[in-house]
């Protein structure tokens, strides 16, 4: 524990680390339980619009960098366990490429829309000084 305290340089900073991983590894979580219960399902496509409510609801709690890299974690787990590949990056479904690039596009800035500003980092005072 001394040896994590020591990386981080204080308490609050691994603190800090700690929240934003275990968001991060929530969404991602979230996402690989999804693709095991729905490999099937009739509106597929439609799963990473609705998830794009998970990203936001965990970026409220766990901040804007942990639910940027939630949403891009599941993108590339619904990518790879989800939607069927075509080669590359697009899919046999249309639909479900554009809703995978579209919850990129609104789960990204929803991060940092719907985050605590109280997690917003505090450089700005430090350097004007």
């Amino acid at each position: 524990m001394h040896a994590f305290l020591r990386a981080f340089g204080s308490r609050a900073s691994a603190l800090n680390a700690l929240n934003f991983l275990i968001g991060a590894l929530s969404c991602a979580t979230l996402a690989v339980m999804v693709c095991l219960l729905m490999p099937a399902h009739a509106q597929l496509a439609a799963v990473p619009m609705v998830f794009i409510l998970v990203v936001v609801a965990m970026s409220m709690r766990f901040g804007a960098g942990a639910g940027v890299l939630g949403c891009l974690l599941s993108a590339l787990i619904f990518a790879l366990f989800l939607f069927k590949p075509a080669g590359g990056v697009a899919f046999h479904n249309s639909s479900a490429n554009n809703n995978l690039f579209c919850m990129i596009l609104w789960g990204v800035p929803g991060s940092y829309l719907f985050a605590p500003l109280d997690a917003a980092p505090a450089r700005a005072d430090k350097d004007s000084r």
